[in-house]
């Protein structure tokens, strides 16, 4: 069974939402789909807005609860797939052999891409976090179909 990753910064917007896209378009996939924070505190809930936003997509968050990013769950996961760039070097500072594992979400999909970053609605109106779900969405439809996870 393969492993997927999703990080960002909280945990309670952007990766909580990309785990709960590709669960719901996963189709019975033999994979398990996590997501973490490179500085979440554990326990928080998604955040209201990711919520509404996913509840409009059919994806319940309610349950969601935070976690902090470990090192066990990086080297047990077939990809992590951050945020941001920023949140991959962080990563690739502690644990540099996972070159091959960790990238961006947006550099998975393309790796000539240049802008490699997916905004953070976290503290933003609705309408963003509608923005960066439709964008997570479009990345994980693709990937899906290109079968790169």
């Amino acid at each position: 069974m393969s492993e997927i990753l999703f990080v960002c910064t909280g945990n309670t917007c952007r990766s909580p939402m990309a785990e709960g896209l590709l669960k719901q378009y996963d189709h019975g996939e033999e994979r398990r789909v996590l997501s973490a924070g490179i500085m979440a505190a554990d326990g928080q809930g998604a955040s209201q807005m990711a919520v509404e936003t996913m509840k409009k997509r059919g994806i319940d968050l309610t349950k969601h609860r935070s976690r902090s990013l470990t090192i066990e769950m990086i080297e047990q996961a077939d990809w992590v797939l951050t945020m941001t760039e920023n949140h991959k070097n962080h990563i690739l500072l502690l644990l540099p052999e996972h070159t091959n594992k960790v990238k961006t979400l947006k550099e998975f999909h393309d790796s000539k891409t240049k802008d490699r970053n997916i905004m953070d609605p976290f503290g933003r109106s609705i309408s963003a976090y509608e923005k960066t779900a439709d964008e997570l969405e479009r990345l994980i439809q693709a990937l899906i179909r290109q079968k790169k996870i």
